[in-house]
């Protein structure tokens, strides 16, 4: 492909989108990209998308099963989405981590494939002859270049059998290490050795939960939608009494 086929405004709208996603930028790479060949609008077989949600958005996707999505950035990789923005949100903050898959997207979701770009030689030539011209390139393009291997997707949501991970923080250190010596002696006799307690350092801290516990996590909040649900639908139907 010549190089000539990415022009100036469309690396300068991909860039402007590896800085920050939003509605602007949304529209103007969706115009920049629509005449992009198909190798770089074409569906994947999974992608990965971390967003950090309040207790209201979380509600939202356990109870109503639709978290509103629009325009975003999504990944090729499961440990980029993990570490994205610094990985899971603080303990004791008012977000919650979670990580989303969407399986084989279609083609028709895809705005454009980012990492399938900075794979073509074409492409990297064309951002290098321009880069002096892209309003700031050091802090989009110039920085990230292809190392989140992304992709743009466009869909309205997201259901809660797309949700991977939840982040989770475990308890400090002298809890664990308490924890781990009562489970040795309960199950074997003995104490934890210093080799098996070192283990733990390891799972101190911020963590993304396995795919099963996300799963027992779900399942358990799955009672209190159900008491939600009703709640909602007490209220709406008392705002139906007194608006007649």
């Amino acid at each position: 492909m010549a190089t000539n086929k990415f022009k100036l405004p469309l690396l300068q709208a991909i860039s402007d989108w590896q800085i920050s996603s939003t509605e602007t930028r949304a529209a103007a790479l969706k115009e920049q990209c629509a005449s992009l060949p198909a190798q770089f609008r074409t569906s994947v077989k999974r992608c990965y998308r971390q967003v950090a949600l309040t207790k209201g958005y979380v509600w939202d996707l356990i109870a109503d099963d639709c978290l509103r999505e629009k325009v975003s950035s999504w990944t090729l990789s499961y440990p980029v989405a993990m570490n994205f923005k610094n990985g899971v949100p603080p303990q004791g903050g008012d977000y919650q981590g979670v990580i989303v898959t969407l399986e084989r997207p279609p083609s028709a979701q895809v705005i454009v494939n980012i990492d399938r770009l900075y794979k073509d030689r074409a492409f990297l030539a064309a951002m290098e002859t321009n880069r002096g011209a892209i309003s700031r390139y050091a802090e989009g393009a110039g920085r990230f270049k292809g190392s989140q291997q992304e992709i743009v997707i466009e869909m309205d949501t997201v259901s809660k059998s797309q949700v991977r991970s939840l982040g989770g923080h475990s308890s400090d250190l002298s809890k664990l290490t308490d924890f781990a010596h009562m489970s040795f002696y309960l199950e074997i006799g003995r104490l934890a050795t210093q080799q098996e307690l070192e283990h733990l350092t390891s799972r101190v801290g911020p963590n993304w939960l396995s795919q099963a516990s996300t799963s027992r996590v779900l399942d358990r909040m799955e009672g209190y939608a159900e008491i939600l649900r009703d709640v909602k639908q007490l209220q709406a139907q008392a705002a139906a009494g007194t608006a007649v």
